[in-house]
């Protein structure tokens, strides 16, 4: 017959395996896919970023350094549809003219 000390000591070996197994097994993360092709997925992620900021999960040098790199990806964006819409509008007065 099992007496509870037994029983008790079976279960803080089965505890203390089931510890060493989690510290030991490395937790995979599924790689995430960025796609910042307007300026809303920029939006997004910068809250994405500030929000991690505040519950203390990314630190704050880190988030700013992300954030930065954000605001470069919009200036570009904002650049590029800029380009395109000064192009479409001398396109349209170069149609007026002739």
């Amino acid at each position: 017959m099992t007496t509870l000390g037994e029983i008790s000591e079976v279960n803080e070996q089965n505890a203390t395996q089931n510890q060493d197994d989690a510290a030991a097994a490395p937790i995979r993360r599924r790689k995430r896919r960025y796609n910042f092709e307007t300026l809303t997925d920029i939006r997004t992620e910068m809250c994405r970023v500030y929000s991690l900021m505040r519950r203390k999960k990314e630190t704050t040098a880190d988030g700013v350094r992300l954030m930065n790199c954000l605001t470069m990806i919009q200036k570009n964006i904002e650049g590029g549809d800029l380009a395109t819409r000064i192009e479409a509008l001398e396109r349209a007065l170069q149609a007026q003219r002739h």
